[in-house]
């Protein structure tokens, strides 16, 4: 399932991630709002909401790395360096 998911996420356009991204922030926040009010909402719901968030901050990322340049690539590297 979750490979399903992430492909489906894959072939979305960037705007269209954007716009998932809110809404699926949105119906966890009102996810944990109800489930703390009323306990209606199941934790697997908010536990599968979490992970669809994570799979399109995942691959926005990787667009965003797949953007840059030689250059830019090469001042992350040292970026990271740096921190260990």
């Amino acid at each position: 399932m979750a490979n399903k998911q992430y492909k489906e996420i894959q072939n979305l356009a960037d705007n269209e991630l954007v716009e998932k991204l809110a809404q699926t922030q949105l119906d966890l926040t009102k996810a944990r709002f109800d489930q703390t009010i009323t306990g209606n909402v199941s934790q697997k719901d908010i536990r599968e909401s979490r992970k669809v968030i994570a799979h399109i901050q995942t691959e926005i990322r990787s667009r965003e790395l797949a953007q840059m340049t030689e250059s830019q690539l090469a001042k992350r590297s040292r970026i990271r360096n740096r921190r260990k």
